[in-house]
This record gives structure tokens, sequence and C-alpha cells, in this order.
């Protein structure tokens, strides 16, 4: 059974990561909702319970707006990481009219 604060959408962004352990880090997500996304680290494992900061832009903006989240990572497999957003910088309320996520 799964744990979910909020609806997700399928959609791809390219996200930079900010991972302290290692650096910067490419990703793409696989899903978002308001308060999380889950995001492919291709052969990159990241920890449960270390926080990560998110930079992304969605793909109808093609200049400026590029989004900046803390997160939590919830979970971890080799497929990506659950991640749980800790503090907007966007308005979330965007991601129910544009992208029809509760």
């Amino acid at each position: 059974m799964e744990n979910r604060w909020t609806e997700r959408a399928p959609m791809q962004l390219n996200v930079l990561m900010h991972y302290s352990p290692l650096g910067i880090i490419n990703g793409v997500s696989k899903n978002v909702s308001s308060n999380g996304m889950f995001v492919d680290t291709g052969r990159i494992t990241l920890i449960s319970g270390e926080h990560i900061s998110l930079h992304f832009r969605y793909p109808d903006q093609l200049e400026g707006s590029i989004y900046t989240v803390d997160a939590h990572i919830i979970h971890t497999s080799t497929k990506g990481a659950g991640l749980k957003f800790l503090k907007f910088q966007f308005d979330p309320a965007e991601l129910h009219v544009n992208y029809n996520i509760s």
C-alpha cells in the first residue's frame, strides 16, 4: 500500500540536483505532485533521509522560471528516488491549474 499525500502525475522534467555527498547530479522526473516527485537518478544511489536541492523548469517554459526546491529523500530504489518537497519557492497551485495535479 502506497502512502501518498497528494496525487501524482507522469511528467518528465530535467532535474539538476545538488546532493552534498556527491555534488551536482542530473536526473529526470518520472512523476510530480504538489509536494514531491520521483526522479530517475541513473546509476547514482541516493541515501534515504538525506536532504537535496532540486532545480528544474516546466517543459512549456523556454526561458526563465527555474524553480528551486529543497527536498527530503523519502525512499530510494534501483530506479531512482522519491523526494518530498520541504520548501516551495513557487506556488504549488500552479501545478493544479497548468498540469491538472491534485
